[in-house]
């Protein structure tokens, strides 16, 4: 009598190592779709699993750490992707600029078309006595601003092309020298305050050192130093802006210009050279012409036949 065969039931090891395999092939299927450097990042930060599986681990210790590896970070199973964590102080690109940034064909003419203006406002109590001619000054003063900024503005508009940039860059600087005139808000003098302004659109940016230097010549201390920089740079931000277009349409026509003085000098060289080979074509020219001449004359020499005795007669004793 034969005795029932027993049910092979597969074993819990078996089904682990099973698992393993299956999740061990689609993780070989997933990196080797994925580019080079990500199968390199992959392959190292999954080193440390395989690692601790290899020294002291199971196979259901493995499979659980491979799990919890690809299990996606969303609570929406979102798609597995590769890729490495930014860096804390990374700061994307700035998106290319879209039609509703630009300024069209027909406001172009606006910019250096519309009448410029300093606008300031005056609040002055009605308990104070203003000087005989104060208002009068300050309109004059005014005026002066208002002359030299359509003169930057016409002048960067016919250099470098009708931005609105320009024009609110001009007028960032002309309100931050305007503004010295009313407001005092780091208690300067005005022959220092003067100074600090002259220093600063000429040196923008300041090492502890110089800060330190002002500091000592104008008798104030670091602090005052460092705020009004930095509080300059912040009413000039337009200012800068503009200054950086302008030092980019700089680059661009330096650029430009090597161009146009490497294609020049690209073209008189193909001029030199062709104007030398046909100078060699013409003295081979005239050297084989010469040759021509020498042979005709070394063959009437050798047959003794003179110039005067083309038909045949003999030549006279």
């Amino acid at each position: 009598m034969n005795e029932p065969s027993a049910s092979h039931s597969p074993s819990p090891i078996t089904d682990a190592e099973a698992i393993l395999d299956e999740i061990s092939h689609r993780a070989e299927l997933e990196l080797q779709s994925q580019p080079l450097p990500t199968q390199v990042n992959l392959v190292k930060q999954t080193r440390r699993l395989f690692d601790h599986y290899s020294k002291r681990g199971t196979a259901t210790s493995l499979h659980n750490a491979i799990s919890r590896y690809f299990k996606p970070k969303t609570e929406d199973n979102a798609e597995l992707t590769f890729y490495p964590p930014l860096p804390p102080d990374y700061t994307p690109p700035a998106p290319d600029p879209k039609d509703s940034r630009m300024v069209d064909d027909e406001s172009k003419s606006l910019v250096r078309g519309m009448p410029f203006y300093v606008d300031r406002k005056l609040h002055i109590r009605p308990n104070v006595k203003l000087p005989e001619g104060f208002l009068e000054g300050i309109d004059r003063i005014f005026r002066i601003y208002q002359a030299q900024a359509e003169a930057m503005l016409r002048h960067h508009c016919e250099k470098y092309g009708e931005e609105a940039i320009f024009r609110v860059g001009v007028r960032s600087l002309i309100l931050s020298r305007s503004e010295m005139l009313f407001a005092n808000p780091f208690g300067l003098d005005p022959e220092t305050r003067l100074f600090y302004l002259q220093v600063y659109e000429k040196h923008p940016d300041l090492n502890i050192a110089e800060q330190r230097l002002l500091a000592r010549a104008g008798r104030v201390q670091v602090d005052v130093v460092e705020a009004f920089w930095e509080h300059m740079t912040h009413i000039r931000s337009n200012y800068l802006a503009m200054r950086t277009v302008i030092a980019a349409r700089e680059l661009r026509k330096q650029r430009q210009y090597r161009e146009f003085v490497k294609q020049l000098t690209e073209e008189h060289r193909l001029k030199a050279e062709k104007q030398k080979r046909e100078e060699e074509q013409k003295k081979r020219e005239q050297e084989r012409k010469k040759r021509e001449r020498d042979e005709i004359i070394r063959r009437r020499r050798q047959f003794q036949i003179l110039p005067g005795a083309q038909h045949g007669f003999p030549r006279p004793g």
